[in-house]
């Protein structure tokens, strides 16, 4: 039996592999408004999950794998307060990025003025073959571009 993950009031931090695996919920992934914490592969490999993911604002961290392998994602929103995202070598251990294999996801949006920093300095899009674009707030393009552009595939807009 499938349902969607029911989470208690007040909850603030999400352990590493907290949900590591999981494959018995279903429907959209709600993350808690007054979330701060996604420890290191929080979600890794959750395939029942739907739709769009909202990274909270208070989220400063998007540690390794805590995305990974979400295959159900249509499409990502990060946060204002995501400072930095783990992204990895695609060649060793390419599944170590924040956000690999989101392969149903067709448009990430950054909703901070401040380009979060990667890792590594390699690309956060690791396998996400569906991906067309990147959305940014107008007055901080330039900024994402510098950053981000060499990391997009050249089939995917940043807009």
């Amino acid at each position: 039996m499938s349902s969607p993950l029911v989470r208690p009031e007040g909850l603030t931090s999400i352990g590493a592999s907290a949900f590591y695996n999981c494959s018995k919920f279903t429907g959209t992934l709600v993350l808690p408004q007054n979330l701060t914490y996604l420890g290191e592969s929080a979600f890794y490999n959750c395939k029942g999950f739907t739709g769009e993911l909202v990274v909270p604002n208070g989220v400063q961290t998007l540690p390794k794998r805590v995305f990974g392998n979400m295959t159900g994602i249509t499409s990502l929103v990060i946060g204002t307060g995501v400072t930095s995202i783990y992204s990895y070598s695609t060649t060793n251990y390419p599944e170590y990025n924040a956000f690999y294999n989101l392969k149903r996801v067709t448009e990430v949006t950054f909703l901070s003025t401040t380009v979060p920093a990667l890792v590594y300095q390699t690309t956060p899009f690791v396998q996400m073959t569906s991906l067309e674009k990147v959305l940014v707030p107008g007055e901080a393009y330039t900024a994402y571009s510098t950053a981000y552009s060499s990391y997009l595939p050249a089939n995917v807009r940043l807009q």
